[in-house]
């Protein structure tokens, strides 16, 4: 009796772009000639050795002995984690949805066991981003997420079990959180899974402006400080010095004026105006040596013409 076994190892479901080994084991017969074909290949040897598992599909094993042929087949299936072709491109404010999501069969994960894995922003990542979800440890039971310290205004996961969608999406984004992000899930005993979503965030909440992408994302962090000071404090210090030179200026300058003005004040007080005819003094003097009880000889009354006179004299004064 002939009898013609095949296995895989590790054990199926496999994981996308993992390696694994096909064996043939058959009994009864004396050194078959074995043979291994899938949809696209034949292999003429066993065991078949694959070093990067791309595809599911059926493999056979084809045993030729006595003119008989005798076959076994086997399912290898392949679980794989893929996440967008393109870059993820949304306006400052709005929602940005993470792809992520398991190519698995119909038979799920079979007996892998999910020890992590979730999400995280690779680096160079603004420092106070939100946390991001990981995916809790189970045994081979259901996929769910854990949201322990997750803000749920800012990240918005499905709360459920998990089927193959890994997606979350991030709520309100900035631009500081445009980068590359990783989703990722970890098996007991077996390689992770990874992919990898750029987002792009472009500029203000409902406007448009330049791409922001994980290229210019580090150059935007560097010049928006100088020092290890906000760039927009440099600003306002400039923007207060100025006003303050401005008004030490202006200060100075009143100053000045106003000076200027008390000199010139003290300068017109200082010039004496010139003495007039109307000015002059007219007083009795007595002589040298004379007698003060008497009245000075040779001093005559002047003569003030009348119209003076009736006038009031010089300046106002009157003359005898």
């Amino acid at each position: 009796m002939v009898t013609v076994s095949v296995s895989v190892t590790p054990a199926s479901p496999l994981l996308l772009s993992s390696s694994a080994k096909l064996t043939c084991d058959v009994e009864g017969i004396a050194n078959p000639k074995i043979k291994w074909r899938s949809s696209d290949t034949t292999r003429e040897e066993n065991p078949v050795s694959l070093d990067k598992v791309e595809k599911s599909g059926t493999w056979t094993c084809q045993v030729e002995a006595q003119g008989t042929t005798f076959e076994a087949s086997l399912d290898v299936h392949v679980i794989g984690l893929s996440a967008a072709d393109k870059p993820v491109t949304v306006k400052q404010g709005s929602t940005a949805v993470l792809p992520c999501s398991l190519s698995s069969s119909s038979k799920g994960l079979g007996s892998l066991r999910v020890v992590g894995g979730g999400w995280r922003q690779l680096p160079p990542a603004e420092a106070g981003g939100p946390q991001l979800p990981t995916l809790k440890m189970n045994s081979t039971g259901p996929l769910l997420w854990d949201g322990a310290g997750v803000d749920e205004t800012k990240v918005d996961f499905p709360k459920d079990t998990l089927s193959n969608n890994l997606a979350i999406k991030l709520l309100k984004v900035k631009a500081e959180q445009a980068g590359s992000y990783e989703c990722s899930v970890k098996f007991e005993g077996r390689e992770p899974l990874e992919a990898k979503v750029d987002l792009h965030v472009t500029g203000g909440p409902g406007g448009s402006g330049p791409q922001t992408g994980p290229s210019s994302n580090q150059e935007r962090a560097q010049t928006r400080s100088w020092l290890g000071v906000n760039m927009w404090i440099w600003v306002g210090v400039g923007a207060g010095s100025l006003v303050l030179i401005a008004l030490v200026v202006a200060v100075v300058l009143i100053y000045q004026s106003n000076k200027r003005k008390k000199m010139r004040l003290r300068k017109l007080r200082s010039v004496r105006k010139p003495l007039t005819a109307n000015d002059y003094c007219q007083c009795n003097r007595q002589p040298r040596g004379g007698d003060m009880n008497r009245p000075a000889r040779g001093l005559q009354r002047q003569h003030v013409p009348e119209n003076i006179r009736m006038n009031g004299g010089h300046g106002g004064r009157q003359y005898v």
